[in-house]
């Protein structure tokens, strides 16, 4: 049985090193294959440590059930050997779990966990707050978020976490030089390797400033990164970025294949549609027209719970069909909405592309709100040196 034991712990650390390479088949096969020798093995830390790899690994994937029931066997074991520290880390992955299901307590279990690591003064302190953080993020509390994470110091100058804050707070400050300088920095190190969103948005920032080689390479990385992965949200991240990309430089039955793979997939794993997609994919439908923006209207009527960014994205698109339907008035009040929205949840950059869709609509019409749009447009084109069209082409 000790034999079992030290195999099992094995197969995890395997699991562990895995997954830290993104290599989410080898990680999933070494920690079932640990799960399956701890199995005659009594309960040790080491068995609960199994089971919470597992958990976390298939949380990350969206993959609820099997999540649910790993971490809770897992949260199990650690409360009647009284692991605290184990017990913690399995309960922010249930808390993430569920918020992620779409379930209406699953952000109060996440909060209730941060306070109990923080109470106990926990390590997993550090990992309750950047699942909180995060959390916050998706119902547009940026500054919360930003609050939280600085508050916990989570935010400490190091490794990929502060790059892609850094990169992130320009994308949403439309600050699109300090964007470049920030992700041109880190993006081919080993940690930037794997932060597709950073990389997606880097290859549409520049196809807009008509960089076309560049952005044709950032949407071929991401994708055969994300896709040797396996992990959904990789494979979702890279696809919305590289359809929006597509879009602007107008290959559009890419843009909406890339689409149709990312509504396919998406569908299937009944999660919320996160921030780090939901709004490039929105964007990019608006460019392609009323056929991909119904296809990701009737996509996102499926999420079980709608997050700021979710509704801001649908606006979008109903903008679109609505110019489709000849009601550019209606059409320009959702883009505006849509912009107001991604205001509201603090990014100049998701407004800007937004209004884009206005103008178009408000181009032939004599409404005052054309011209204060125009003139927002005019100035951030101006000031982030873009040079393709930053209006819907085929709304």
């Amino acid at each position: 049985m000790s034999d079992h034991g030290g195999a099992a712990r094995a197969w995890t650390l395997l699991g562990q090193i895995a997954w830290l390479k993104a290599d989410r088949t080898a990680a999933l096969r070494c920690l079932d294959r640990a799960i399956e020798l701890f199995d005659s093995c009594p309960d040790t830390p080491e068995k609960a440590q199994a089971y919470a790899e597992l958990g976390r690994l298939h949380m990350l994937n969206f993959e609820h059930s099997p999540a649910l029931g790993a971490t809770q066997i897992a949260a199990e074991i650690a409360e009647r050997l009284g692991l605290v520290e184990l017990r913690a880390n399995a309960l922010i992955t249930i808390g993430m779990c569920r918020y992620q299901a779409g379930e209406p307590g699953g952000l109060v279990d996440l909060q209730e966990v941060l306070e109990f690591c923080r109470t106990y003064h926990l390590p997993s302190l550090r990992r309750a707050t950047q699942t909180v953080a995060h959390a916050l993020r998706e119902e547009g509390d940026r500054i919360g978020s930003d609050r939280l994470l600085d508050e916990e110091g989570s935010n400490d100058g190091s490794g990929l976490v502060r790059y892609s804050f850094e990169a992130m707070q320009a994308l949403f400050a439309g600050e699109w030089d300090q964007f470049f300088a920030v992700a041109d920095a880190f993006l081919d190190t080993p940690n930037g390797e794997w932060d597709l969103q950073i990389r997606g948005v880097r290859g549409w920032m520049r196809a807009l400033r008509g960089d076309e080689a560049g952005a044709a390479q950032d949407v071929a990385h991401a994708l055969t990164t994300a896709r040797s992965s396996g992990f959904w949200r990789l494979q979702w991240t890279a696809l919305a970025h590289g359809a929006l990309c597509q879009a602007v430089l107008d290959n559009c039955d890419d843009g909406a294949a890339m689409l149709r793979e990312l509504g396919d997939g998406w569908r299937r794993m009944r999660t919320i549609a996160s921030g780090e997609w939901v709004a490039a994919a929105a964007h990019a439908a608006v460019r392609l027209g009323p056929d991909a923006a119904l296809l990701l209207r009737e996509a996102l009527n499926d999420s079980p719970h709608h997050t700021a960014w979710s509704r801001a994205a649908l606006a979008s698109v109903e903008g679109t069909l609505a110019s489709a339907r000849g009601e550019h008035t209606q059409a320009a009040s959702w883009h505006l909405d849509a912009a107001e929205r991604y205001a509201n949840v603090g990014s100049a950059t998701d407004r800007v592309l937004a209004l884009g869709g206005a103008a178009r609509a408000l181009s032939d019409l004599a409404d005052a709100r054309a011209a204060a749009a125009v003139d927002e447009l005019a100035e951030f084109v101006d000031r982030n040196r873009i040079v393709a069209s930053i209006s819907s082409r085929r709304s």
